[in-house]
């Protein structure tokens, strides 16, 4: 629709203009009036050349060389007799292509007629000869005339053009920037536009698709909260007749003279599968704080890595000695005051996972071992958790659920958390970022 509105406008201009350009040159350049001003000043110019140069009146080479340099002119030298010498642009015409001027009048300004010409008595350096001077120049005018007409319209066109997408352009950029703002995360930012062409038919559709996902996360929040508080509910139902349990379980076990070795047994069994229960239930309540607490986000704090590590470990000296479990002194390769970016908070139930597990699956013979350092390239603080397992340990009977919440609540730290097994040493490692200054 714009080359076809940007060509009728071309063809417009080129009807008005030209016609009009053309209208003003017959009117003015080609005024009879102005003609005969040209052909004086020509005729007057070609006698100061002869007289200047003692041109003969027989020198077709040297009125040659005056005709190149005045185009459009046709000169024509009237000899005694039948003898004539016409130039047009420099070339030299003989016989046909003369123009036939008969009985020349040997007087000043004599017109010769439609060839819009006019006769002249010229001083050579021979004789006074009469020149017949003509003005071609009209049609050269014309052409110009019609070749800027040509390049006006092709500028006016592409002009057309380049305005066009400049507001296409424009409106893209517009239309870039407010899907830039949704993009980062200004999903309340409304995309409009009142065009009717592909662009604004572009930014309806992206505007439907930011409130599809503004529904749809608030569809999902609204599952979260939902499931926040099922696992909440559900935890809470279950510990509580749980616990109840578990007090009978005790006191049956304390209570247990009169009882069979067999019923002795059976109690036992109960109460080991009651706290597998609850160990569950807490893993199940651990792993979806872990993969929930992403959307409250964390509090990172700056916290001096050795004086954290030891205030955590401390609380876990008497619970692994209650288990026949020793724990080592920290052992730290970390530079004096060295500090890292942490969630206690996740720190904390991260440790409380790990010992946990030493717990059920350490050899009570071996010391496990806590070591700090750095790593890649000091930008992270690595924390080594390492222990033996117990040959009695039951290989593969795990869920690795604590893994995940580690990892995942690693990952909300912007650090990362591995684990690896070499024989009979389980290791961990948890990376966290080095405080960076101005944090």
């Amino acid at each position: 629709m714009v080359l076809l509105v940007s060509a009728v406008a071309v063809i417009l201009a080129a009807l008005i203009l030209i016609p009009v350009a053309v209208k003003v040159i017959t009117g003015y350049y080609l005024e009879p009036r102005r003609i005969d001003a040209r052909l004086d000043d020509y005729i007057q110019n070609f006698s100061d050349y002869v007289t200047e140069e003692g041109i003969a009146s027989d020198d077709a080479a040297a009125v040659s060389r005056w005709s190149t340099r005045h185009k459009n002119v046709h000169l024509v030298v009237f000899g005694s007799g039948d003898s004539q010498l016409g130039v047009f642009d420099g070339e030299i015409l003989e016989g046909d292509d003369l123009p036939e001027i008969q009985d020349p009048i040997l007087t000043d300004n004599i017109s010769a007629g439609p060839a819009m010409g006019n006769t002249y008595m010229v001083r050579f350096s021979d004789r006074i000869c009469t020149v017949s001077v003509m003005d071609y120049s009209g049609p050269a005018v014309y052409n110009g005339v019609h070749i800027v007409g040509i390049l006006a319209a092709v500028i006016l066109f592409f002009v057309i053009v380049l305005v066009y997408y400049h507001i296409q352009t424009k409106a893209i950029l517009h239309l870039s920037s407010e899907v830039e703002q949704v993009s980062g995360g200004a999903l309340s930012a409304p995309i409009q536009s009142k065009r009717n062409d592909e662009i604004g038919s572009l930014a309806r559709d992206v505007d439907v698709m930011r409130t599809t996902i503004l529904q749809k996360m608030e569809e999902q929040r609204a599952a979260r909260e939902a499931n926040s508080e099922l696992i909440t509910s559900m935890s809470h139902d279950i510990r509580t007749p749980l616990t109840t349990l578990m007090g009978y379980m005790e006191l049956l076990q304390n209570d247990c003279e009169d009882m069979t070795p067999e019923q002795i047994t059976y109690i036992r069994l109960c109460s080991e599968k009651a706290e597998q229960i609850k160990e569950l239930s807490d893993k199940l309540f651990l792993y979806f704080w872990a993969f929930s607490v992403n959307e409250g986000g964390v509090e990172p704090e700056i916290c001096d890595a050795v004086l954290l590590m030891e205030q955590m470990l401390g609380e876990w000296i008497l619970p692994m000695e209650t288990e026949d479990i020793a724990l080592a002194p920290l052992a730290s390769e970390l530079p004096e005051g060295t500090c890292m970016t942490v969630d206690t908070k996740c720190l904390h139930r991260i440790i409380d996972n790990l010992f946990d597990n030493i717990r059920k699956y350490a050899h009570r013979g071996h010391p496990v071992t806590v070591g700090l350092s750095l790593s890649s390239g000091d930008r992270e603080v690595c924390i080594t958790f390492k222990n033996i397992v117990s040959h009695t340990a039951e290989k593969g009977s795990g869920t690795h659920i604590g893994h995940k919440t580690c990892a995942n609540m690693a990952k909300l730290m912007d650090g990362r958390f591995e684990t690896s097994t070499k024989g009979n040493t389980f290791e961990a490692r948890l990376y966290l970022p080095v405080a960076r200054e101005g944090l």
